[in-house]
């Protein structure tokens, strides 16, 4: 029977420096479209409904992106090939969407835009932390790149958006899609490991233990959670009467506070708190305030501004000890299969949480969706108290 593993032997290249520069475009260019679904489909005049279905859509087709990812993504080879494709196919989205509004047009460019979007993601990730390793680098040193570009480009929205109107989601738009046509010129020099083989996978190598299946479980309820209550929180704020240009300075800040738990992370956080399990448990604390501050703040300036701080801070635990904790437990040959399953099914439970939150928040309110949530989110916690990280080889200095 023919195992899963990795010929390694060292070899000099620039793939590390190129991971940066491909993490700070695909990171500013979504930045320039991702966060504002729930907005852009307001200023483009669509009906509660429609909007609900094109929020749903979303998660789904990041699922199916998701998915893609897992079954395509044999080597490292078809992983620098499949992230040239998709850079190109987000572009070609993003501009579409810039110039067509009707729902119809809509659904079909959406859904594109989020499968390409979806496996793109999880292909960089999988991809940059094989490089990492290889490069004896830290996951951190190059995620936080694309930290820093969302932050940057959020920022720059603030202004952009003072007259939030739908020729200016459009033309910030076309400025995402040049951005990751600059993405997908920057992944043409990454260059192959030809001493990197992956063998072809027993069943027994595809079988994920106990461990990993109640951190599935802890991921896809806290994470679900959390990204349904991100599609709804800004037309909650919008209620309240925060400004488009405001909600995306205060999520720039909410990425600042990100980069001030994932820059220090390897060199100072994870050392004093042991083990990635342990950063998990602060992490997911401080994404459920973020929840818990949705239910019970109902002024606009108060709510911002704790909501994204909470979010941000949590985010920053949840990105880099998720990615080192599954790692750990699943190894190099099943880290690409393994993040895209757990990518895929949050995304999944996302898609039809966005589907029935309009009827919740229309029928009743913002404050029980935000309610229903967190207690998702509280069961989702508890599931990480039943896993058990691999203990951590720490290299013994001569």
């Amino acid at each position: 029977m023919e195992n899963s593993f990795i010929y390694n032997r060292p070899r000099k290249n620039h793939n590390f420096a190129f991971y940066k520069a491909q993490y700070f475009f695909v990171f500013s260019g979504d930045a320039l479209f991702s966060p504002f679904f729930a907005l852009f489909f307001v200023a483009a005049k669509l009906s509660t409904f429609e909007s609900g279905v094109l929020l749903g859509l979303v998660p789904f087709f990041l699922f199916v992106g998701d998915f893609l990812c897992g079954l395509l993504s044999k080597s490292y080879k078809i992983n620098l090939l499949m992230m040239r494709i998709l850079c190109l196919l987000e572009a070609v989205m993003i501009f579409l969407c810039g110039t067509f509004t009707s729902f119809p047009a809509l659904v079909v460019i959406i859904s594109l835009a989020s499968l390409s979007n979806g496996a793109l993601f999880q292909t960089q990730d999988a991809s940059s932390s094989i490089c990492c390793k290889k490069e004896k680098k830290g996951f951190d040193s190059v995620r936080i790149y694309g930290s820093i570009a969302y932050c940057l480009a959020l920022f720059l929205d603030y202004f952009f958006l003072k007259d939030a109107t739908l020729e200016t989601y459009s033309l910030i738009f076309r400025l995402s899609s040049f951005i990751f046509i600059l993405a997908f010129l920057s992944t043409l020099g990454n260059k192959d490991y030809p001493d990197v083989v992956f063998a072809k996978t027993s069943k027994a190598k595809l079988h994920f233990d106990k461990n990993f299946l109640f951190f599935l479980i802890f991921y896809v309820l806290v994470n679900g959670a959390v990204n349904i209550a991100g599609y709804y929180v800004p037309l909650y704020l919008k209620e309240l009467g925060l400004g488009d240009n405001e909600y995306s300075l205060f999520y720039s800040i909410r990425v600042v506070c990100e980069i001030c738990i994932i820059l220090p992370y390897h060199k100072f956080i994870l050392p004093l708190f042991k083990s990635h399990k342990n950063c998990l448990i602060i992490g997911t604390c401080l994404l459920l305030l973020s929840l818990f501050m949705s239910v019970v703040v109902p002024y606009k300036m108060p709510l911002v501004a704790l909501y994204n701080c909470f979010r941000g801070f949590g985010s920053g635990f949840m990105i880099v000890s998720g990615v080192g904790f599954l790692l750990e437990t699943l190894g190099d040959e099943r880290m690409t299969s393994g993040l895209a399953l757990v990518s895929a099914i949050t995304n999944l439970f996302s898609g039809v949480g966005n589907l029935v939150s309009p009827y919740v928040y229309t029928g009743s309110s913002f404050i029980l969706l935000f309610g229903i949530l967190l207690g998702i989110g509280l069961l989702g916690y508890v599931s990480l108290f039943f896993t058990f990280p691999k203990e951590r080889n720490v290299p013994i200095k001569s």
